[in-house]
């Protein structure tokens, strides 16, 4: 069984709204909106193969970086 399966579907509610804070909160101009960001940063999060200690920052650094490339 993989760390994803016991996860709680609030939990992961939780982290899609951080995913999304963070990408709010990044001010480029891009064609990528907030809400692909914050997608593209949970995906990240699917393919992990394992959880990362604190999800919170990690998601925060992933769309940091994203929006730096995007």
């Amino acid at each position: 069984m993989k760390w994803q399966d016991d996860i709680s579907p609030e939990q992961w509610e939780k982290w899609n709204q951080i995913a999304r804070q963070a990408s709010l909160s990044k001010k480029t101009f891009t064609s990528l909106g907030a809400e692909d960001y914050a997608s593209t940063a949970i995906e990240k999060l699917l393919m992990q193969k394992k959880q990362p200690e604190n999800v919170e920052a990690w998601l925060r650094m992933t769309v940091t970086n994203l929006s730096r490339v995007g």
